[in-house]
């Protein structure tokens, strides 16, 4: 039997992620530390696609990079936008960023391009 879904407050999502940091940076018990991480990820991912509408989009993006995924927003100058993180770019570490020309590439697929950006995420979030 699934357990429901909860809405999980912004500012429990916030705690929980550094909750999680905190589990997988630790070398006690790393098995049983990765499956609790990973049970904290997967219901904060259900709480965003069931209570989509609740949470800013930033929030969202952002929470998405704790758990290891790059999301990118783009924008084709027809109206459209898509939410990917298939694609290569240059490697940085520490405080470098990416600059000089140096080219970022990503690979949507057609069924991401939406008319927003709210909607775009949606689907990021569901595929």
């Amino acid at each position: 039997m699934k357990k429901p879904v909860k809405y999980i407050l912004p500012k429990a999502i916030t705690k929980l992620i550094k909750f999680r940091l905190t589990l997988v940076t630790s070398m006690k018990n790393v098995k049983d530390n990765e499956i609790l991480a990973k049970e904290i990820e997967e219901d904060i991912l259900k709480s965003f696609k069931k209570y989509y509408d609740k949470y800013s989009i930033d929030f969202i993006i952002e929470t998405l990079t704790h758990f290891g995924d790059c999301p990118a927003i783009l924008y084709d100058d027809n109206g459209l936008f898509a939410v990917v993180s298939a694609g290569v770019q240059p490697t940085v570490t520490g405080k470098e960023k990416i600059g000089d020309g140096n080219p970022m590439t990503y690979f949507p697929e057609k069924e991401q391009w939406k008319t927003n950006i709210r909607a775009a995420v949606k689907y990021y979030l569901k595929h």
